[in-house]
């Protein structure tokens, strides 16, 4: 995801040359976290902000980036709340292009004022506007193949674990005088905490032992 958003900052400072640009992704815990920052020592005072409904909305219900050169601070006293307004103020923003997936916004790029002093127009828009949705499908795309494969080594770490649990128990149940002996082990999640053994403390002694561990899937499996 860092070297996406590093592409996306190259690709706006060959075009527009902006003075900073601060980019804030939306993480598993739903929070907007702080992705990448251009010139990379600019100090940014918020590193996180939590999800935040008016903010969503407003970004949303534009699509287009937020041109902050053409609005003046009523607008912006009265649309954005004080987090946003402190983050804005700090990095001198002039534009917020929001990154949209889906009808969500997955996050929002902060954009300084252009170094050739001119103003971003709607063509501008128009273009910042394509390289956000580059991006979402870009970061949505890794995000999508993380949790494949996060899934893939969870099924993989099952397996190992099954396999191990299996080896654990005996392989049949001993012959009694009498009695039939049978067991069986079927985890709902593939391991569990669940444990059974036959102990032959002499020829006319054996000792039935089960156990079951709090819990299921592999924590329990450890125990």
């Amino acid at each position: 995801e860092e070297n996406v958003l590093r592409r996306v900052t190259d690709e706006i400072v060959d075009i527009f040359n902006p003075e900073n640009i601060i980019i804030f992704m939306m993480n598993d815990e739903g929070s907007y976290k702080l992705g990448h920052i251009y010139p990379s020592d600019k100090h940014v005072p918020i590193t996180s902000i939590a999800s935040n409904r008016n903010i969503e909305n407003l970004l949303y219900s534009n699509v287009y980036p937020l041109v902050l050169e053409y609005s003046d601070s009523l607008w912006i006293s009265n649309n954005l709340d004080r987090v946003m307004r402190e983050l804005i103020h700090s990095a001198s923003s002039s534009a917020i292009i929001p990154v949209i997936k889906e009808h969500f916004v997955t996050g929002f790029m902060l954009l300084g004022a252009k170094r050739s002093g001119n103003l971003y127009n709607s063509e501008d828009a128009d273009l910042l506007n394509s390289i956000a949705e580059t991006a979402a499908e870009a970061v949505n795309n890794i995000k999508l193949y993380r949790s494949r494969r996060e899934k893939e080594e969870l099924e993989r770490d099952i397996e190992i674990t099954s396999t191990i649990q299996k080896n654990l128990l005996p392989d049949k149940p001993p012959l009694l005088r009498g009695a039939e002996l049978g067991a069986r082990i079927k985890p709902c999640k593939g391991v569990g905490g669940d444990f059974y053994d036959f102990i032959r403390l002499s020829p006319d002694v054996t000792v039935f032992v089960i156990s079951d561990i709090s819990g299921k899937g592999i924590p329990a499996s450890f125990l």
